[in-house]
């Protein structure tokens, strides 16, 4: 947004939750004008045809239905020339995304063959190539992570910690209480202190 001066970005999420947390991060850019963060749905965009001039989806396309309906809803909104970005963890041939897709109902992970951009008109050697560099900014991330961990190397233990405590955040705000919904949560509460107890084991016999 530094670097734009004159953009501005609207978010837009499925859950009334993310909206809502979203929009608390993001209140001063909200109250600024520069940011609008709005619930809805990928195959009903409440967007005017031609509004954008870039569409970013970061690790979503897994859970859209009808996968080009919805593609089709994000060139609508995309003014001529735009762009799409697509960003995902898997490209669809790791293992543990597998793993992810079997256990999460609704998932589905694509290749970059998959992905239906030639539908509107891209040919599918290049819908190919656009799904292929979605997953560039993994191995790009890592070389820079690698390059800037000496320069880091003193706040490490800071920033290891607010990553544990970021993964905790997530345990406790949206793992527990999902696992006390089921019939069975005293197994899963079991599992978890099982886990926990030996997560700590192990961080002070190898610490």
């Amino acid at each position: 947004m530094e670097r734009f001066p004159d953009a501005v970005a609207w978010g837009l999420d499925y859950s009334d939750v993310s909206v809502e947390k979203t929009r608390a991060v993001n209140k001063a850019a909200i109250e600024g004008g520069r940011c609008n963060v709005v619930q809805g749905d990928v195959t009903a965009l409440p967007f005017d045809e031609k509004t954008f001039d870039l569409v970013t989806g970061f690790e979503t396309v897994y859970f859209w239905p009808d996968i080009e309906s919805c593609f089709r809803q994000v060139f609508r909104v995309l003014k001529p020339g735009g762009l799409f970005l697509i960003v995902n963890e898997s490209d669809g041939t790791d293992a543990m995304g597998e793993k992810w897709e079997k256990m999460i109902d609704g998932m589905k992970l694509y290749k970059g063959e998959d992905l239906p951009l030639h539908a509107e008109g891209r040919k599918k050697r290049y819908a190919f190539l656009d799904g292929v560099l979605s997953g560039a900014v993994e191995p790009l991330g890592a070389l820079l992570t690698i390059i800037a961990t000496q320069m880091v190397l003193p706040a490490m233990p800071y920033l290891l910690s607010f990553a544990a405590g970021a993964m905790l955040y997530v345990v406790v705000e949206e793992l527990i209480p999902e696992m006390s919904a089921e019939p069975h949560s005293d197994k899963g509460v079991f599992a978890f202190a099982v886990g926990f107890t030996l997560m700590m084991m192990l961080d002070v016999a190898l610490g």
